[in-house]
């Protein structure tokens, strides 16, 4: 009988130390920007110094001006993808290509107005600049015929949602956009929920470890009797 009862008591302690070691593992699974506290770094965010590529949006959005046209801010488009985008290089035969397709496929425009927004995907130029990688010398060579009729000095054309930094890297624009103004009570707020889940991983350790140590002294005193 008393064997049947260290058994049972053993038993139970074990329980116990995993019923406290599951609590430990939920309030750690429950806090998870815990694991980033040491590295500085939040989870789903990217470091973007570590991308070698520029800013490249979904579209490249622009407000039509006084003598713009569709061809013009299409290629402008491209040339804004070949500086960010650093896999390719594109020749000025090759930028045509693109711009005639991406045209094609816009539905060419001749008239377009001042103030109006035209919009001009990446996605689209992206798939005209990897096809433009596979054109022959005589392709190139007649592209390149037209090429030296078009005007590349364009640098004073911008989409609303790209910019040039100070040393050329093409970045995302973030004038036109309004920022969250964080109130100091909100700021409050915030440091205060981290403090609180702080405590609460922290009163989770320490209880393990309570558990785990009283869990021992039973276990012992129930071997030595």
């Amino acid at each position: 009988m008393v064997r049947d009862k260290n058994i049972y008591q053993t038993g139970y302690i074990f329980r116990m130390i995993a019923a406290a070691l599951v609590m430990l593992a939920a309030a750690l699974l429950l806090n998870p920007g815990q694991a980033y506290a040491q590295d500085g770094e939040e989870p789903g965010v990217k470091d973007s110094s570590s991308q070698a590529s520029g800013f490249i949006p979904e579209e490249y959005s622009f407000e039509v001006a006084s003598g713009d046209n569709q061809t013009l801010l299409v290629r402008r488009s491209i040339q804004l993808y070949d500086m960010a985008d650093g896999s390719v290089e594109l020749s000025e035969a090759q930028t045509i290509y693109i711009e005639t397709n991406v045209v094609l496929d816009m539905g060419a425009r001749d008239l377009i107005y001042p103030q109006q927004i035209l919009e001009v995907m990446s996605q689209l130029i992206a798939s005209y600049a990897d096809s433009s990688q596979t054109l022959g010398a005589s392709a190139l060579a007649a592209w390149q015929v037209y090429a030296e009729l078009a005007d590349f000095d364009i640098a004073q054309i911008s989409p609303q949602n790209v910019a040039l930094s100070d040393d050329g890297q093409v970045v995302e624009n973030h004038a036109s956009q309004e920022e969250p103004v964080f109130t100091s009570d909100e700021s409050a707020s915030e440091a205060s929920e981290t403090e609180d889940n702080n405590w609460s991983v922290w009163l989770a350790v320490a209880g393990t470890a309570a558990i785990v140590w009283y869990g021992w002294l039973r276990f012992r005193d129930t071997r030595s009797n």
